[in-house]
């Protein structure tokens, strides 16, 4: 939703009606700003993470599963990752609708460092914002266009996200699954 007040920014900004350098300090100040939020809650989401697992009484794959995410060992791999690709991911996640947020909240679990974080959102938000505004402030009373275009992007990426994810804990599944592997009379 962010995004389309960002595009009906542009489309105000090429009718006179808002300056276009407002709505592009307006909308790098309000991404700022959640992202901050976000960042900063990062370690109460691996809390409560941590608590939901301690709590958990449903199938034990599931446990298994939030404990290994939310492990001693994983949150220092998970730190180490952000240490050396932590620009690189804020940056680009800024271009991946339903990732952003998810990325500016590990940042925060792993605490990666505040100035870096800062940096890369910050530059991801101008960029990409630019290409909305200039979108609605190009394509004037077209300016929905530029929606679907997104809604087309977003549905793709998720998509295919959703379909890795679903693979990734498929296979996670049947290794840990004793029917899951394969034996030697299997393999013959």
């Amino acid at each position: 939703p962010g995004d389309a007040f960002v595009v009906f920014a542009g489309f105000l900004a090429a009718r006179e009606v808002i300056s276009l350098w407002l709505a592009f300090f307006a909308s790098l100040a309000g991404n700022v700003i959640s992202s901050l939020i976000l960042y900063f809650a990062g370690v109460q989401v691996l809390a409560f993470a941590r608590r939901l697992e301690a709590g958990l009484s449903g199938p034990a794959i599931f446990k298994q599963w939030l404990a290994e995410f939310t492990s001693e060992s994983q949150m220092e791999k998970t730190g180490l990752w952000f240490q050396r690709f932590g620009f690189w991911l804020v940056l680009v996640s800024r271009f991946l609708a339903g990732i952003r947020v998810f990325v500016v909240i590990v940042a925060g679990v792993s605490r990666m460092n505040f100035a870096i974080f800062l940096l890369s959102f910050s530059i991801g938000v101008c960029v990409w914002n630019t290409l909305l505004l200039a979108g609605g402030y190009a394509l004037g009373e077209n300016w929905e266009l530029v929606l679907e275009w997104i809604r087309i992007y977003s549905v793709t990426i998720l998509s295919v996200m959703t379909v890795a994810i679903v693979v990734y804990f498929w296979l996670r599944w049947r290794k840990s699954s004793p029917s899951g592997s394969i034996t030697d009379d299997d393999s013959r």
